[in-house]
């Protein structure tokens, strides 16, 4: 990672930018699912203002412009994690990792890390397996579709 690129948290004056990378890199996962209406592509500016308030979004930054993003919300003695998200012009640089590695240290006082993904995202699952991510359980979001969870302990 050269030192144009740097993590920080992310701000107000960042909503519109995170909104933009968000509906880029969540388009992939529409088309597996032939769903265009997932919460990432159909949450407003107003909602992701409100949720940068309630989850900690952490970003990665080349040349002051943002390319990646994870947010995280602690609970007692577990972290979820959601929304990683890379641009898709940065992609397959390892980017989706280093956001996973510095989320992880940021709440390093958690348990257990928890996760969600579609049960047909194979991409997405056999990147969080090799982050050590592992199968918790599975729940049904419509006839078609599951939501897998996944569990890292510390």
């Amino acid at each position: 990672m050269g030192s144009d690129m740097k993590f920080e948290q992310a701000n107000k004056e960042d909503a519109e930018e995170i909104l933009c990378l968000q509906k880029s890199a969540f388009t992939t996962e529409a088309r597996i699912y032939d769903d265009w209406n997932i919460a990432p592509l159909t949450q407003n500016l107003k909602e992701l203002l409100e949720d940068l308030n309630n989850y900690y979004y952490l970003v990665l930054r080349q040349n002051h412009k943002i390319v990646g993003c994870v947010r995280a919300y602690f609970t007692g003695s577990e972290c979820e994690i959601g929304r990683l998200m890379v641009d898709p012009n940065f992609q397959s640089n390892g980017y989706g990792q280093k956001l996973m590695h510095q989320i992880q240290k940021r709440f390093s006082h958690a348990k257990d890390f928890v996760l969600a993904t579609g049960d047909r995202s194979s991409r997405n699952i056999g990147f969080y397996k090799r982050l050590g991510y592992e199968f918790d359980r599975s729940e049904p979001i419509s006839e078609n579709e599951n939501v897998l969870y996944l569990k890292r302990k510390q």
